[in-house]
């Protein structure tokens, strides 16, 4: 705080005491009383105490971190990259037998048929 509001408050105190020091005995007890009051309520604004969030807060943290850890992510499908097509192009003495893979099918079946 600065030096300005230190004096503000310091006049407004003794401006204010010296608004009470002229009520009768009644009124003067009746306004400790409120104020006493409200110095309660703003001290225990909240039913709630300050540190029962950590325990939440904790259990959630476990929580989420075990379902990290312990949960397996599914199945990725497999990029189809057509590395068995570059294979098979680049070695030249193997052209043929692709070429004719459907004959060779075809007569892989008729044998099996005849058999």
């Amino acid at each position: 705080m600065s030096k300005d509001e230190k004096d503000f408050l310091e006049f407004a105190r003794k401006r204010l005491n010296q608004g009470t020091e002229n009520l009768d005995p009644d009124t003067r007890h009746k306004l400790i009383s409120m104020r006493n009051r409200a110095l309660d309520i703003r001290e225990s604004k909240s039913w709630f105490p300050q540190w029962a969030p950590l325990p939440v807060m904790s259990l959630l943290t476990a929580t989420l971190f075990i379902i990290l850890v312990y949960t397996k992510p599914g199945s990725v499908p497999k990029l189809d990259t057509g590395l068995e097509d570059l294979e098979i192009l680049a070695s030249v003495d193997q052209l043929e037998l692709y070429e004719d893979l459907e004959f060779y099918d075809w007569l892989a079946n008729e044998n099996y048929e005849a058999g």
